[in-house]
């Protein structure tokens, strides 16, 4: 992961400018932890969400529910967040750990404790 854009995502998950979502990137005023990612990116780009073919959701770079490919460059984090711990059945994504209930501060500390050890807590 890129740590300028590592150190930036987890101050933003960690203030209260986000609302927590959860199912896409971003819905009204709500972000998933990886719309947030995305929205720090659209911040230094000076892109824009964008409406798109579904009612309500908000599209980055075409992309309402997976990290857009843009963003993955940019931050070096895949499309889901996705990662694999050093056993190969420890696999887990942040998207899975927003929309199962992790709050934006539990999921900024598991980013911090590194993408190899986020898989088997």
């Amino acid at each position: 992961m890129n740590p300028a854009v590592k150190a930036k995502w987890l101050e933003a998950l960690r203030s209260e400018k986000y609302l927590q979502g959860v199912g896409c990137l971003k819905k009204g005023e709500e972000y998933c932890c990886l719309g947030v990612l995305a929205d720090l990116y659209l911040e230094e780009t000076g892109g824009k969400w964008e409406k798109g073919e579904v009612v309500g959701l908000d599209y980055c770079e075409g992309e309402a529910y997976l990290l857009p490919s843009k963003v993955q460059e940019w931050s070096a984090v895949g499309e889901s967040g996705e990662f694999h711990g050093e056993n190969p059945l420890d696999y887990c994504t942040l998207s899975g750990c927003n929309d199962n209930g992790k709050t934006f501060a539990e999921i900024a500390a598991l980013i911090e404790l590194g993408l190899d050890s986020l898989a088997t807590q």
